[in-house]
């Protein structure tokens, strides 16, 4: 079975939605069957229905748990049907709608399993706006028109359009600070680093406090070995709120894998000090997750890990240890995702450099979590992500 996810929530007419660095976007799915009703008009999280017109008009409910209920059924303002119905799971109630004809108002109410279905696409309508209202361009600069419509591209991925308009913005007002950012991502992304970086700073030049600014000047700096800058940087985006567990846990990062005079890797408690910081912001944030399981492992606090947290089951964490805390958070949002496989593995490994006979069960757990389409290609991003974590 193939699905694409739709992301319905985060787009509008207007504006494409975006995410903070390392944030996450949670949901929930209800899956259901839609046979015998013949189309799909409405549904919930318990029930769906469907409004025939055509032919013998009427509206077909099934209902995906057991429920009594009364169902509604209007024509325009009259109440056309009201009846007392005792719903089985995935059975099909019929309403007849008599004679109604394409022009009229329907409307249907079940309150038990959630449905209220409305013909009507006005009343269902909210009333924020969806429009951009034409007098707002006009009043708008041709250098924020651009970067404006630049950012837009650069969400939907359009990155040589969007530089362009980038461009643009910054040929009006050299020191639009959206048109200077997204061309310091859009070099980020190349890996032209010296060049994203003298584009970012030019933002600093001005407001030396933006979070996002600052947040990618530490990833910059990161990359170019720069790391007491790095430091800095993160540390004045952890000021803001959209960008602090995130900052925090790049923090955390350096104090890892730093490399120059001032910031030197292996500090394992200041990288804890500052994984919990990210962790009491933002208690789902993955990367801190990921270092509190390595810190709570090799810190020795880990020994709970091996054998006890599966991706299959999800013991409670309470009295846990740190690192038994982490994977099962990691399991909760992801049960299928490798790394927790690989912590399991690492721990039941205690430092040996083979797989001693004790480990093969999770050995062959890890086997199987990377057994997607390009098991090759999930190994190496593993084994990234552990050089990044100062674990090479």
């Amino acid at each position: 079975m193939y699905v694409q996810y739709q992301p319905g929530a985060d787009v509008n007419p207007i504006t494409e939605a975006s995410f903070d660095p390392m944030s996450h976007s949670a949901w929930r799915e209800t899956w259901f069957p839609v046979e015998g009703l013949g189309g799909l008009s409405e549904a919930s999280e318990h029930g769906a229905l469907f409004v025939e017109r055509e032919s013998d008009p009427h509206v077909a409910i099934t209902s995906f748990v057991a429920v009594e209920d009364t169902v509604r059924v209007w024509v325009d303002d009259e109440l056309v049907a009201e009846d007392e119905v005792a719903l089985e799971p995935l059975a099909v109630h019929r309403v007849g709608l008599g004679g109604v004809s394409g022009a009229q108002r329907v409307r249907v109410s079940i309150p038990a399993i959630g449905l209220a279905f409305d013909s009507d696409p006005v009343a269902r309508r909210l009333t924020r706006p969806f429009e951009t209202n034409p007098e707002a361009v006009g009043s708008i600069s041709a250098a924020d028109r651009a970067a404006f419509t630049g950012r837009e591209l650069l969400r939907g991925r359009r990155f040589a359009d969007a530089e362009r308009e980038f461009e643009a913005a910054l040929d009006e007002e050299p020191w639009n600070a959206e048109a200077l950012f997204g061309l310091a991502e859009l070099a980020y992304r190349s890996g032209l680093y010296d060049e994203a970086l003298g584009r970012v700073n030019r933002i600093l030049e001005v407001d030396a406090h933006e979070p996002r600014a600052n947040f990618l000047a530490g990833l910059i700096y990161g990359e170019l070995g720069r790391h007491a800058d790095a430091h800095d940087a993160f540390g004045w985006a952890g000021r803001r709120v959209e960008t602090r567990a995130a900052a925090m846990a790049q923090m955390a990062i350096l104090m890892l894998n730093g490399s120059d005079e001032l910031i030197a890797g292996g500090k394992e408690d200041e990288a804890r000090y500052y994984v919990d910081r990210a962790l009491e912001f933002d208690p789902w944030n993955v990367t801190g997750l990921r270092l509190k399981a390595v810190l709570g492992r090799v810190m020795g606090d880990g020994e709970a890990a091996a054998g006890e947290v599966s991706m299959v089951g999800r013991p409670d964490a309470g009295g846990a240890s740190a690192a038994r805390e982490a994977l099962v958070a990691l399991t909760a949002l992801d049960p299928l995702h490798h790394f927790v496989a690989a912590e399991e593995l690492l721990a039941a490994m205690a430092g040996d450099s083979g797989v001693p006979p004790n480990a093969a069960p999770q050995a062959d757990q890890l086997r199987q979590a990377l057994g997607g389409e390009f098991p090759e290609q999930s190994l190496l991003e593993l084994v990234t992500d552990y050089v990044g974590f100062g674990r090479d």
